[in-house]
C-alpha cells in the first residue's frame, strides 16, 4: 500500500512480521523457510541486505507488565514489511496487528503493508459463523481503505508473489543500497579476472546494447507456470483404485488464465532470481514484440550493476541465431561473447558460473535452425538446470515454441503494446531525438500519433476526456458510458471513431501495437500520404527509405558507391533466401538469422555489405558472418521469393518444405504470412498463393487463408483438395507420421471438407452416429477382476464431435427445459477450444452431455435411448475381452493415440486407425478424457442428478502414457468443463432388440 520512505533498519536488517492465524501453519513454515533462502542468495548477500521474520512464536509467555499482544504490536511497529495471511477467518489480535501496522504506515511510509488470501476450496458448512464474519469484515475494511487482498493458490505461489514484491521494492530503492551513506561497497584493488569484467561489460553497453534504457517503454506480459504433467496438471491421490483429484482452479489458469501479471516485464525478470526454485523463464511472443529488445533492457540494468559492484551477477547476453556450428553450447557461448563483445576469456564464464553470479540470457530460440532444434535444445535445457546460475532466461516466438523448442520453463508472454503505450513509446523516442528540442519532439510525437490513431477526430474527444480529468489511459480502456462526465457520457455519437480504430483488426495502431514494426513507423517520418497498412508496405517503405537515406548521405560526402535500388533489393532478397534454406551438416537445416562469406549470393561484394551497414539493413557480427538488423527484415524479402513462385509456378511448395517432412514450423510460416500481405486487396493472387501452398503444405495453406480474412475458395480447388488430401487422413501407409494427419485434418477441418461416415450429420439434420454392436457373453477384465458379460448395447465409434454438438446448440438445446429437468445446472454456452467440424467436442461438462444425450434420444424416436456410458461399459469396449492395457494391446505406442502432448491439441476424430478397440471404437486412449454416467465414490450411483463427482475415462492430448490406460479412473465435478473433456455415447438396448 502506498509508497513509503527509503531507508531500512541501521543493521542492514529487513523486518518482515508475519501474520496469521494456526490454520494456514503450513504457509507460515514454507514462508519462513523462503525467507532464510533469501538470505543464501548472493543478490542480497552482496548487497549486505539480510531479512529476519518476526513472528508471534519468538516471544516468551512468560507474563509481563503489559499485555503479550502489546510486544506483538511493539514488533509490528518496527517492522520494514508486514505479511499477512488468511484463509477463513481473521482473528481478533491478527487484525488488531494490521491496524498498528497501517497507522505506522500512514505516519511514516513504512511498513510495506501486503494482505494475502489463500483462495481454496472450503465447505462453507464447517466454517464458524463468526469466522465468516470476520472475513467479511476484514475484507470490508480492506475495500474501504482503497486496498485489495492479493489471492494466491499455494505456498509456492504465495513465495514467488513474496519474491516479486521485494524485487520491486529494491529496484524503487526502498533497501539501503549496499552500505551506510548509499555508497557501494569498497572493491579493493582490479585484479585481471575484474578487468576482463569490466571490458566485457563495457563492450556490452556500448557497443550492443546502445540507447536500450533510454528508449526502454514498459511491456506487459503474463505469466504461466511450466506446462509440465507434474506441475500443472492433476495430483494423484489414492481412493479405493488410483484416480486424480482436478482442482478447477489449477486447470482453469492452466489453460487462459496466467498465474501472474506484470505491468513491466522487467518486474519479472529482476523476480528470478529471487524464487526459491524453478528460476527458468521462456520468454514467448510473436515476431517483433520486444522479446530480444526487453532481454537487452535487462541485461543493460545487470551491466550496469556490475561495473560498481564486482560481486553482483554478470549478464550473459547469448545471441543463439549464431549458433549454426555442431559445437557444444559451453563453447559457442565462449566464442561467441568473444567475438561480439570481447573482454572475457576462456573459463570466465565457468568462473561466474561458478560463483553464483552468472545471468545466462538465451535470445531467440526460434533463431536455431530447425533441423538442428531438438540437440541444441535439449543442451540449453541441460545448461539452464545448472543451480549455480542466478537465472535463466531464454526467449522464443511463440509458434516456434513446439515440440521441437519446448522447455519445462515457466512461461512469460509478451502482451501487445496498448494505445496508450503506443503514445508513451512515441514520445520518448522523439524526445530522444530532438537533441533537445523537447517542444519539437513533443509536437512530432502528437503528429505521429494521431496519425496512427484515428486523426482529428479521436484527438478532439482525447482533449475532451483529458480536460475532464482522465487519463490517456482512460480514455484508451474505459467504455463512453463510463466516461468522466455527463456531457460525454450523453454524447456517445461522438465515440464511434475512437471505437471504429480500437476494433479495426487490420489499422494501423493494431499494427503499431507490435514494438518493433512501432519502431520502423516512426523511423519514416511520413510527411504527407498514407502511412503503410501492413508488414509487407512497411518493409517495402522502409527500405525505400533507408537506401534513400545513405544514398544521400554518400553524395554529400562525395561517396559514389551507391548500387543501383533494383540490383540492391536483388541481392537482399537473394541473401535472404539464402538465410531461410542454410544448409547444415545433414542437408537443408532450415531457417537462420546469420550467414558466414562461403555462402553470401555471389553478387554481394564488400561495397554492397558496406551500403546495406551503413544503411541499417544487415550487421556484421565479427570476422565475414552477415545476419539483418531484425529477423522479420529478413522474412519480409525472402516473401519476395514465394510471391514469384506462386505466381509464376516455377517452384512448387516442396522447394521451401520437403516432402519427407513438410509439416514442421520450418521458419517458412511468418515468410508466408507476409506473402500474403502483400497481396492485399488481390483476390486472384491470394487464391493462387493458398492454392500453390495447398498441392504440398495444406496446414499452412489453412493458416494463410485465416491471416488473410477467409476468403471465398474457388470450387474447383475445394473439389481438387479434399480428392488430394481426405483419403490420406487415415492413411497410415501413406501419411505414418501421425502431426502429418493432424495437419492435414486441421486445412480439411478448416474448409469444412471432411464427411467420413460418423462424424457428422445425417441427411435428417442429427448426429451420425457410427453404432458398434457389443452383445457377446464373453466374461471380461473389469479393474483387474473378471466379470460377467454387460447386457447388450452399442457404443459410438468416435468421441462427440464439434459439428455433431453444434446440431444440439442449433436446435435450441440450451433453451428447451425438458432436455434440463432435474440436473442441477444449466451452463451458458461455451466456445470449444478448437472448433473444426470433426474436432471432438471439448470443453463440456457432465451435465451438457446428458443434455445432449435426452435431446438425441428425443430427436431420434426410434426406440433407442441414448445415454453416457457406464464405467463398465466404457471399460468393456476399450478392453475387448483379454483385459489389454490400451485398445491394441498392452504396449504404449505414440503412433496410436494422440496424447503426450505430442501433437499439442486435439486431431480430428479417427486419425489413429491402427489405435483402434477390439469392437472397432477409435480415440479411446488420448484425444479427450470422456464423461462416465457413474459417481467415483459410489460407482454403483448411476444417477444424473447430484454435485457428486463422476468418473471421466481415457486420457487426453495433454496426458501421460499411465493415464491413458484403459483401466484408468479419473473423477471431475459434474460441472467442470475442460478443453480436454469431452464424451461419447451409447445406446441401450441396441435398435431392434426388445427394451
Amino acid at each position: 500500500m502506498g509508497v513509503g520512505q527509503q531507508g531500512q533498519n541501521s543493521d542492514g536488517v529487513v523486518r518482515i512480521f508475519l501474520a496469521s492465524s494456526a490454520e494456514l501453519e503450513e504457509h507460515r513454515r514454507e514462508f519462513r523457510q523462503f525467507i532464510a533462502d533469501q538470505n543464501d542468495l548472493h543478490t542480497w548477500k552482496q548487497r549486505g541486505i539480510r531479512f529476519e521474520v518476526v513472528r508471534w512464536e519468538h516471544f516468551i509467555d512468560a507474563m509481563s507488565d503489559t499485555r503479550l499482544q502489546d510486544e506483538y504490536n511493539k514488533a509490528v511497529a518496527s517492522c520494514d514489511v508486514f505479511v499477512m495471511l488468511y484463509r477463513t477467518k481473521v482473528g481478533k489480535y491478527t487484525a488488531e496487528e494490521f491496524e498498528t501496522a497501517f497507522e505506522r504506515f500512514k505516519n511514516s511510509g513504512r511498513p510495506k503493508l501486503y494482505t494475502y488470501c489463500h483462495r481454496t476450496e472450503v465447505d462453507l458448512g464447517a466454517i464458524d459463523l463468526q469466522d465468516l464474519i470476520s472475513l467479511k469484515t476484514f475484507q470490508g475494511k480492506l475495500n474501504e481503505l482503497g486496498h485489495f487482498e492479493t489471492p494466491y493458490k499455494n505456498h509456492d505461489h504465495l513465495c514467488r508473489q513474496v519474491g516479486q514484491q521485494l524485487a520491486m521494492l529494491d529496484g524503487k530503492g526502498y533497501f539501503a543500497p549496499r552500505a551506510s551513506g548509499g555508497t557501494p561497497v569498497a572493491v579493493g584493488q582490479t585484479t585481471a579476472e575484474r578487468q576482463r569484467e569490466l571490458d566485457y561489460l563495457g563492450n556490452l553497453i556500448h557497443r550492443l546494447l546502445g540507447a536500450v534504457d533510454a528508449l526502454w517503454v514498459p511491456v506487459e506480459a503474463s505469466q504461466t507456470r511450466a506446462r509440465t504433467l507434474e506441475r500443472t496438471r492433476r495430483t494423484p491421490i489414492i481412493r479405493g483404485h488410483q484416480s486424480l483429484r482436478r482442482s478447477a482452479n489449477e486447470d482453469a489458469s492452466a489453460r487462459v488464465e496466467p498465474d501472474e501479471h506484470f505491468a513491466d516485464v522487467l518486474d519479472a525478470y529482476r523476480a528470478l532470481p529471487l524464487r526459491r526454485s524453478v528460476k527458468r523463464l521462456a520468454v514467448l511472443g510473436e515476431p517483433g514484440a520486444g522479446k530480444s529488445f526487453s532481454l537487452q533492457r535487462i541485461a543493460h540494468e545487470y551491466a550496469t550493476a556490475a561495473r560498481v559492484d564486482p560481486a553482483a551477477p554478470v549478464p550473459l547476453y547469448i545471441q543463439l541465431g549464431d549458433w549454426t556450428d555442431t559445437e557444444p553450447l559451453a563453447s559457442f557461448m565462449d566464442h561467441h561473447l568473444a567475438k561480439v563483445c570481447p573482454g572475457l576469456a576462456a573459463g570466465d564464464v565457468q568462473r561466474l558460473r561458478n560463483a553464483g553470479r552468472a545471468v545466462l540470457l538465451l535470445d531467440g530460440m526460434n533463431e536455431i535452425p530447425p533441423r538442428e532444434r531438438e540437440d541444441k535444445v535439449e543442451e540449453i535445457r541441460i545448461e539452464a538446470e545448472d543451480t549455480r546460475h542466478t537465472s535463466v532466461i531464454v526467449s522464443c516466438r511463440e509458434r516456434d515454441f513446439g515440440a521441437d523448442c519446448r522447455l519445462p520453463f515457466d512461461e512469460l508472454r509478451l502482451e501487445p503494446l496498448e494505445p496508450w503505450q503506443i503514445h508513451d513509446a512515441i514520445v520518448q523516442t522523439m524526445l530522444h531525438d530532438a537533441d533537445g528540442d523537447d517542444d519539437a519532439g513533443r509536437e512530432r510525437a502528437d503528429a505521429m500519433f494521431w496519425r496512427l490513431a484515428g486523426g482529428e477526430s479521436v484527438k478532439q474527444l482525447c482533449s475532451e476526456w483529458l480536460a475532464a480529468g482522465a487519463t490517456m489511459r482512460q480514455f484508451w480502456s474505459t467504455k463512453v458510458e463510463e466516461a468522466p462526465t455527463e456531457e460525454l457520457r450523453d454524447q456517445s455519437w461522438k465515440d464511434w471513431p475512437r471505437q471504429r480504430v480500437l476494433d479495426d483488426q487490420r489499422g494501423l495502431l493494431r499494427l503499431a501495437s507490435n514494438p518493433y514494426l512501432l519502431t520502423l513507423l516512426m523511423g519514416l517520418h511520413i510527411a504527407d500520404g498514407e502511412l503503410p497498412s501492413n508488414r509487407a508496405e512497411l518493409f517495402d517503405t522502409c527500405l525505400a527509405t533507408l537506401y534513400t537515406r545513405e544514398a544521400e548521405a554518400r553524395q554529400q560526402r562525395n561517396d559514389n558507391r551507391v548500387p543501383d535500388i533494383g540490383d540492391w533489393k536483388v541481392v537482399l532478397v537473394q541473401l535472404a533466401e539464402a538465410l531461410q534454406r542454410a544448409d547444415g551438416a545433414d542437408g537443408d537445416a532450415g531457417a537462420r538469422t546469420a550467414l558466414g562469406r562461403s555462402d553470401w549470393p555471389v553478387g554481394l561484394g564488400d561495397d554492397l555489405v558496406a551500403f546495406s551497414i551503413d544503411a541499417s539493413v544487415l550487421q556484421r557480427l565479427g570476422g565475414d558472418t552477415l545476419r539483418f538488423t531484425h529477423q522479420l527484415l529478413q522474412e519480409a524479402l525472402a516473401a519476395d521469393v514465394l510471391l514469384q513462385a506462386a505466381a509464376t509456378q516455377a517452384r512448387p511448395a516442396s522447394d521451401f518444405w520437403p516432402t519427407d517432412r513438410w509439416w514442421p514450423r520450418s521458419g517458412w510460416e511468418v515468410v508466408a504470412e507476409i506473402a500474403a500481405e502483400a497481396l492485399a486487396g488481390d483476390y486472384a493472387g491470394q487464391v493462387r498463393l493458398i492454392t500453390w501452398l495447398a498441392r504440398h503444405h495444406p496446414s499452412l495453406a489453412a493458416d494463410i487463408w485465416r491471416h488473410v480474412d477467409e476468403p471465398t475458395l474457388p470450387a474447383a480447388l475445394l473439389t481438387d483438395t479434399k480428392a488430394q488430401w481426405l483419403p490420406r487422413l487415415t492413411d497410415t501407409q501413406a501419411e505414418p507420421a501421425p502431426e502429418a494427419r493432424a495437419a492435414i485434418g486441421r486445412w480439411l477441418g478448416a474448409l469444412d471438407l471432411d464427411d467420413r461416415p460418423g462424424t457428422g450429420l445425417g441427411p435428417d439434420g442429427l448426429p451420425d452416429i457410427d453404432w458398434l454392436p457389443i452383445d457377446d457373453d464373453s466374461p471380461w477384465h473389469y479393474q483387474e477382476v473378471q466379470h460377467p458379460s454387460l447386457p447388450p448395447y452399442a457404443i459410438a465409434r468416435y468421441p462427440v464431435t464439434h459439428r455433431q454438438w453444434q446440431a444440439f446448440v442449433d436446435d435450441g438445446g440450451y433453451a428447451d427445459d425438458r432436455w434440463w429437468h432435474g440436473l442441477d445446472e444449466r451452463p451458458e454456452p461455451t466456445q470449444a477450444q478448437w472448433g473444426e467440424p470433426t474436432a471432438p467436442r471439448e470443453t463440456v461438462s457432465f451435465f451438457e452431455a446428458v443434455a445432449f444425450c435426452r435431446w438425441l434420444t428425443a430427436r431420434l424416436d426410434n426406440g433407442q435411448v441414448v445415454t453416457l456410458p457406464t464405467e463398465q461399459q466404457w471399460e468393456r469396449a476399450a478392453r475387448g475381452t483379454d483385459g489389454r492395457t490400451y485398445p491394441w494391446g498392452d504396449e504404449w505406442s505414440s503412433d496410436l493415440a494422440n496424447a503426450e502432448y505430442r501433437v499439442e491439441r486435439t486431431t480430428m476424430v479417427g486419425l489413429y486407425p491402427e489405435g483402434q478397440a477390439p469392437c472397432g471404437t477409435l480415440d479411446m486412449a488420448g484425444n479427450v478424457w470422456e464423461w462416465c454416467l457413474n459417481e467415483y465414490d459410489e460407482p454403483a450411483n448411476a444417477a444424473v442428478a447430484g454435485p457428486a463427482r463422476r468418473v471421466v475415462r481415457g486420457g487426453s492430448w495433454f496426458d501421460a502414457p499411465g493415464l491413458c490406460r484403459a483401466a484408468y479412473r479419473v473423477n471431475n465435478a459434474p460441472d467442470y468443463r475442460d478443453y480436454d473433456l469431452g464424451f461419447r455415447v451409447v445406446s441401450c438396448p441396441i435398435q431392434g432388440t426388445a427394451p
